[in-house]
């Protein structure tokens, strides 16, 4: 998809009706933060002087990796603005206090902050491009909560603005701090889906993060007779894009227990991605934490293959 067309899709978004709007596919949509407990594993132990691979049209895991220092990152994603929520994110964050910058980004009915055009004013110094041609055109025609609304997944208006303090490493007002210093290093974007994923890298990669996709196998594009098989296909392509010792970080899952792990809905996939060759665990019991998509006792979990 060419830029145009990218910028031209936010538009269509935008000009329909509220009751229109459902037909956005979405994966289209963006998430203003991320929902994982970054926190609680993506840590400067995982990431500092190793090549990253990661998705989230968020951009968290990818300011948490400049955060860490990463060595390379690279983001694949088949949301079209991911690049430019990226590029909004690190425009403002430079721009902006940890406080104004979460103020920006969060949304709920009682929050006449969110997206405000003062705030833009100051970011777009930051931006440059495509991105800053992207967002200026959505300010130039749509009141910023329109922008905020019809753009993104409104899952903040579920949870308390403070919880992303705890998620999110660089919201900490140190580790912001330290961000806004720091040098960033450039970002490859891919734009492609999982399928397409190994026929676009290049390179191999120490770290490979791949969110709650599997969890959310009966979402995607897996979704059909073949969904194993192509899963098996996707594993044995990105084994060869992997470091010996590289960790695929396969999948986070929302408050389960081990043994949830190898329930019915998984116990097929994990089979056919359990190499003899390599090492597979699980990280349990990370970083509680209380989010409403998250049972009371339960705790967060992810699945970490390591190759050997």
């Amino acid at each position: 998809m060419t830029y145009e067309e990218k910028k031209q899709l936010a538009h269509d978004y935008l000009k329909n009706k509220e009751s229109e709007i459902e037909f956005r596919p979405f994966f289209n949509m963006i998430y203003p933060f991320t929902t994982e407990n970054l926190a609680g594993f993506f840590n400067a132990d995982l990431v500092k002087d190793k090549k990253i691979l990661l998705t989230g049209s968020s951009a968290d895991q990818i300011l948490t990796s400049q955060l860490y220092d990463a060595k390379k990152i690279t983001h694949f994603d088949i949301n079209p603005f991911a690049e430019y929520m990226y590029n909004l994110k690190k425009a403002a964050l430079k721009e902006l206090s940890s406080f104004n910058f979460l103020d920006y980004f969060y949304y709920n009915l009682e929050n006449a902050n969110s997206f405000r055009l003062k705030e833009y004013e100051k970011i777009r110094n930051s931006l440059e491009g495509e991105s800053l041609d992207f967002w200026d055109s959505l300010y130039d025609n749509y009141s910023p909560l329109k922008i905020r609304k019809r753009l993104f997944i409104l899952r903040d208006e579920e949870e308390k603005m403070n919880k992303y303090y705890d998620l999110i490493p660089y919201l900490k007002r140190n580790n912001y701090e330290l961000l806004q210093e720091k040098e960033f290093i450039p970002v490859e974007f891919i734009e492609c889906n999982l399928l397409e994923l190994a026929n676009n890298l290049k390179d191999k990669y120490d770290v490979l993060y791949f969110s709650n996709i599997l969890g959310r196998i009966e979402m995607s594009y897996f979704f059909n007779e073949n969904y194993i098989e192509n899963i098996y296909n996707f594993m044995t392509g990105i084994l060869n894009f992997t470091e010996d010792e590289g960790k695929i970080l396969i999948n986070y899952f929302y408050s389960i227990s081990k043994k949830d792990i190898y329930d019915k809905t998984n116990e097929d996939a994990i089979k056919y991605i359990h190499y003899p060759t390599s090492r597979f665990n699980c990280i349990n019991n990370i970083n509680y934490h209380e989010m409403v998509s998250i049972s009371e006792h339960g705790r967060d979990t992810v699945m970490v293959y390591t190759k050997k």
